[in-house]
């Protein structure tokens, strides 16, 4: 007896342990993506890249990973100093938005990593940029051709993000480049004020209404992919509760499905009609009881019992 207890014993700890590998094999199988995300599958057991992933829940290797990317686009600002075309030392702030090419973020991975030495990457590159589009303009030309200093500098970003001349680039598009935050220095400043004050105030106001008008509509498109965002993320979970109640209807159909079968076996098996059959259930509720009370008709009699 003590023998069978003890077998008894190990055999539900081997099944208490397998239950426990298959629940932390199954939790690390499965990943979320986020809708502001786009993911490539990273198999940490072979070190082998998968499939591009977007938003969901996705099923993997036992322990697999996901690097992920954004798949909206990114704001970043640099501040630095370049030097004009005129020699002069210039401190300004440029701002840039990116997106990271989707079909390619595997490429991406492959070259760069993850999303955090990316970005490290795109921010160098798009400085490197920045410094080429100074070298072209005069120092008084980034007032008064300051949408010209952007686009130059926009051209080289989409040469460098894109790539040229063989090279792989950093696979992402340049959405917009803000130019801001222009300080020349103290000294030219003060030997052409007087000459340039009224011509720059003019062309400072025009410029001034495209860089709002270009910051309403940089603020235009995030609202709209918060829209889409948020709509696919109440058709995600419309979709759950869709699906969840169809596994309860399903699932109250197979009660009364097998309700309806026991009954009609108990009836086959009894000779029972439908009046003697709802007797018959009516006296095995009775017996479920351990005092009733109730005033009734006899209760049914299979072809067994009678005389």
């Amino acid at each position: 007896m003590a023998c069978l207890s003890r077998k008894v014993s190990i055999y539900a700890c081997a099944a208490l342990v397998v239950v426990i590998v298959a629940i932390v094999l199954l939790s690390s199988s499965l990943k979320k993506v986020e809708s502001t995300e786009v993911a490539v599958e990273y198999d940490t057991q072979e070190r082998d890249l998968g499939a591009i992933k977007g938003e969901g829940l996705h099923s993997g290797p036992p322990f697999f990973d996901f690097l992920k990317f954004s798949a909206v686009y990114l704001s970043r600002e640099i501040e630095t100093r370049c030097v004009s075309k005129d020699g002069l030392l210039l401190p300004l702030t440029v701002g840039f938005q990116y997106l990271p090419n989707r079909t390619q973020v595997k490429e991406i991975v492959s070259l760069y990593r993850d999303s955090k030495n990316y970005d490290r990457l795109v921010v160098a590159a798009a400085t490197s940029a920045i410094h080429h589009g100074c070298g072209l303009f005069a120092i008084s030309e980034f007032q008064s051709r300051r949408i010209e200093v952007q686009e130059q500098q926009k051209k080289f970003m989409e040469q460098i993000f894109q790539g040229d001349d063989g090279r792989a680039g950093l696979m992402a598009t340049v959405i917009d480049v803000q130019l801001k935050n222009i300080e020349p220095p103290r000294r030219w400043e003060a030997a052409v004020e007087a000459k340039e004050n009224a011509r720059e105030d003019i062309n400072l106001a025009r410029n001034e209404r495209t860089q709002a008008l270009t910051k309403a509509e940089t603020r235009l498109k995030v609202a709209q992919e918060q829209a889409r965002i948020a709509a696919a993320e109440a058709e995600t979970e419309s979709q759950i509760l869709i699906n969840r109640a169809a596994a309860e209807a399903d699932s109250l159909l197979n009660r009364f499905e097998k309700e309806a079968n026991q009954t009609k076996f108990a009836m086959e098996a009894l000779g029972l009609d439908i009046e003697g059959i709802l007797r018959y259930l009516l006296n095995r509720q009775i017996e479920k009881k351990k005092r009733i009370e109730i005033g009734m008709h006899q209760p049914a009699v299979t072809p067994n019992d009678q005389p």
